[in-house]
C-alpha cells in the first residue's frame, strides 16, 4: 500500500503539472430555461471564404491498412454487385479522408442488417460526390447511424458540411451559456480540445459524435429532458477539472458514455453523474500510471475511442437492476426511466460504486499485474480468477457489485449469471483490461447454446477477439453452425439510437469469421434485430431462448 500511495502522489503531481498547476473550478448550473436548439441541424456557412482545410490526422492516428474487415463482408453476406459499389465508395472516401474511411470499416455503418439497400448506397454516393465537404460528418451523423431512409438521403443531399474550427458547436455553446452551464474556464477548455481535434483523429471523431448525439432525444420519456447538449456540457465539466492533454480522448469517451445518463436523471442525480464520470476518468489515469510503474506493456490512453467508451462505463445499460431478478429478465433502463427521471438512489443501483472498484483494483494489481506485464496473459489470468469464484446460484439481490465483492471477501464466491457478468466487467475495468460482458449464442442442429465470455481487444489490430472460454466452445462445432454475438452496451447514443436489453453486434455469421476478429468500432453499433429474429436466423425455435 505504501508503494501505491507513492504512485498516487506521483499521479497528483503529474496531473497538476499537466493541468497548469491545479484543478479549475466548476460552474454552478442554473434552472433558467432556454429555447431548445434543433437536435439535427445543418452546419452553418457552406461557402465561407477562408474556411479551414480538411484536417490531416497525425500519422498512426487511423487504422492500419490491414484492419480487420467488417464481419458481414468477410462472411460473404453482401451481394457482389452491392459489394463492388460499396468498396468503390469506400476507396473514394479514403482518398479524401482516411479517418472517414476507417470509421466506415470499423463501425460497420450501413452493414448492420447484412444488406446494402438503395438508400444506403445513395447515402454513400452523397458522401463521395460532395467533394468539398467533410465525409466524416455525414458518416457519423445520427441520420446515418440510425439507418438510412429516403428522407435521410434528401437531408444529406441538401446540407453541406464544410469543416469549421469549432466543429459546428457554436449553437451548442450558446445553448449552454444561455442556461448558465458553461463557465469561462469551461469555454476555454472546449476551445483547447477543438484545436486538439485538428491534429488528433480520435478526438475529432468523438467530437462529431458529441455534435450529432449530444442533444437528448426525449421521445421515450414523459418529462422534459435537458434542452442543451448534455455530452458537450459534461465534456466541459470534465476538462475544467484538469485533464492531461493525452487523456482528452478519454474525456470525450466519458462524455459520450455518461451524457446519455444525464438526460434521464433529475438535477441532484446529474451532479452525482458528473462526479462519477470524473472519478472514472481519474481512476483510468491513475491506473495507467501504476501499470507503467509495474512494467505493464499497455495503457488505456492507447485504446481507440470506442473501447474507452466501454471501459469507462460503470453501469448497466441493458436493464434496471431489481432485487431477486436476473439482469436478463429485468425492465430495460430506458423503460424504467420513461415515467420519471432517475434519482440518486436509482444511480446507486445502476452504477458500479467507486469504493468497490478501487478495492478490486488492489486485488487485481496483486493477482494479475504483478505476475505479468503482458496483456494477453493478464487477460487469461483474469478469466481464470473470475471463473474459479463464480457460483451458478440464484442472485437474490440483482447485479449489485458491492454485494458481490463482499461475498468474494467472505469466501462465498460470486452468484447469479448476470451478476457475475457485472463483476467481471468491473474487475476488467479496474485494471484497464477492456472485457465488456457478452454472450455467444450458437445455433447447432436446432438447439441454442449460450456461452458467456469476455471480448478481448487487440489494440495493435484494433480488433475484438473472443476469449478462451468462447474459443473452446466453438472449437468442435461443425462449420455450418451459426453464431451471434450478444452483449449489453453503454448508452452512448443519448437515446437517439434503438437499444434493447440484448444488442447483437452483428447478424449471425459463419464461425470462421469469429476466429478472425471483429473491428473494435462494432462496440458502438446499435441493435440489428430483436431476440426472436436472431433465434430464427440461428435456426432455433423461439421457446428455446435462455430467459
Amino acid at each position: 500500500m505504501r508503494m501505491k500511495a507513492a504512485l498516487c502522489l506521483c499521479l497528483v503531481l503529474l496531473l497538476a503539472a499537466c493541468s497548469g498547476g491545479g484543478f479549475l473550478p466548476s460552474p454552478t448550473p442554473r434552472e433558467s430555461p432556454t429555447p431548445r436548439p434543433s437536435p439535427i441541424r445543418a452546419p452553418a456557412g457552406t461557402d465561407t471564404p477562408g474556411a479551414p482545410a480538411m484536417p490531416s490526422p497525425e500519422p498512426g492516428a487511423t487504422a492500419p491498412a490491414g484492419a480487420v474487415a467488417a464481419p458481414e463482408i468477410a462472411a460473404g453476406l453482401i451481394p457482389a454487385a452491392q459489394l463492388a459499389r460499396y468498396q468503390a465508395a469506400l476507396n473514394a472516401v479514403r482518398v479524401r479522408d482516411e479517418l472517414a474511411g476507417d470509421w466506415l470499416v470499423q463501425s460497420g455503418t450501413l452493414l448492420r442488417d447484412g444488406v446494402l439497400d438503395d438508400q444506403e448506397l445513395q447515402a454513400l454516393d452523397v458522401v463521395v460526390n460532395h467533394a468539398d465537404d467533410d465525409p466524416l460528418w455525414y458518416l457519423s451523423h445520427a441520420r446515418v447511424l440510425d439507418g438510412v431512409s429516403e428522407q435521410d438521403v434528401a437531408y444529406l443531399q441538401d446540407n453541406d458540411a464544410v469543416p469549421e474550427t469549432d466543429w459546428y458547436f457554436s449553437d451548442d455553446i450558446s445553448g449552454l451559456e444561455d442556461n448558465g452551464l458553461l463557465s469561462q474556464d469551461g469555454r476555454r477548455s472546449l476551445l483547447r480540445i477543438f484545436e486538439h481535434a485538428h491534429s488528433d483523429a480520435e478526438v475529432r471523431r468523438g467530437l462529431y459524435l458529441v455534435n450529432t448525439l449530444g442533444m437528448p432525444s426525449g421521445r421515450a420519456f414523459q418529462y422534459p429532458v435537458p434542452a442543451y447538449n448534455v455530452q458537450l456540457y459534461l465534456l466541459a465539466r470534465l476538462l475544467e477539472r484538469g485533464v492531461p492533454g493525452e487523456y482528452e480522448k478519454a474525456a470525450v469517451a466519458a462524455a459520450l458514455a455518461y451524457g446519455s445518463l444525464l438526460t434521464i436523471a433529475d438535477q441532484a442525480a446529474r451532479e452525482d453523474i458528473v462526479d462519477h464520470a470524473s472519478e472514472r476518468l481519474r481512476l483510468l489515469i491513475d491506473t495507467d500510471v501504476m501499470l507503467s510503474a509495474a512494467g505493464a506493456h499497455w495503457r488505456a490512453v492507447e485504446y481507440p475511442l470506442e473501447a474507452l467508451i466501454v471501459l469507462l462505463w460503470g453501469g448497466q445499460a441493458g436493464g434496471y437492476p431489481q432485487p431477486g431478478t436476473l439482469l436478463a429478465q429485468v425492465q430495460g433502463l430506458a423503460a424504467a426511466a420513461a415515467g420519471r427521471p432517475l434519482s440518486r438512489d436509482d444511480l446507486g443501483r445502476i452504477l458500479v460504486q467507486m469504493p468497490a472498484v478501487r478495492q478490486m483494483q488492489d486485488e487485481m494489481l496483486s493477482a494479475v499485474v504483478e505476475q505479468t506485464g503482458d496483456e494477453t496473459t493478464a487477460t487469461e489470468l483474469l478469466e481464470q480468477w473470475w471463473s474459479e469464484r463464480r457460483r451458478d446460484e440464484p442472485d437474490d439481490a440483482g447485479p449489485d457489485l458491492n454485494r458481490q465483492w463482499t461475498r468474494y471477501r467472505d469466501g462465498r464466491g460470486f452468484v447469479g449469471g448476470a451478476g457475475s457478468a457485472y463483476v467481471l466487467s468491473g474487475l476488467a475495468a479496474s485494471i484497464n483490461l477492456p472485457l465488456p460482458w457478452a454472450e455467444l449464442w450458437l445455433g447447432n442442429q436446432g438447439r441454442l447454446q449460450v456461452v458467456p465470455f469476455g471480448v478481448r481487444l487487440d489494440p495493435a489490430a484494433r480488433a475484438l477477439r473472443l476469449d478462451n472460454s468462447a474459443q473452446r466452445a466453438i472449437a468442435d462445432l461443425p462449420g455450418e453452425a451459426k453464431a451471434a454475438l450478444v452483449w449489453w452496451h453503454a448508452p452512448w447514443g443519448n437515446w437517439h439510437l434503438p437499444g434493447q436489453a440484448r444488442s447483437a453486434l452483428t447478424v449471425p455469421l459463419p464461425l470462421s469469421v469469429w476466429h478472425g476478429g471483429i473491428p473494435s468500432g462494432y462496440l458502438l453499433r446499435g441493435a440489428v434485430a430483436d431476440e426472436a429474429a436472431i433465434l430464427a436466423a440461428l435456426g432455433v425455435a423461439p421457446q428455446a431462448a435462455p430467459f
